[in-house]
């Protein structure tokens, strides 16, 4: 909704949505989280670092040191791209 123009700023989407500014502020920072993170979140394997209160928590930017932070294995994110290339 930001992205789109329709809302300013985070504190006019939290007012829109009900919700506080910090509650959003941290919503919005799991967009920044790794599609490979996503997929294993998806996939429902079961990993203890992506626990709901750890990624909620602030994490890198960057993909490689999202996955060090949450101790998990470089093989998961190997094994997330290695769909993606061409044959």
């Amino acid at each position: 909704m930001i992205e789109s123009g329709e809302y300013a700023s985070v504190t006019e989407l939290a007012k829109a949505e009900k919700v506080n500014q910090s509650y959003a502020c941290r919503m919005l920072r799991l967009t920044l989280l790794s599609p490979s993170i996503i997929k294993i979140i998806l996939d429902r394997r079961h990993i203890d670092a992506l626990m709901l209160r750890q990624i909620m928590k602030p994490l890198p930017v960057r993909w490689d040191e999202q996955l060090a932070a949450l101790k998990i294995s470089p093989a998961h994110n190997v094994e997330f791209w290695a769909q993606y290339r061409p044959p």
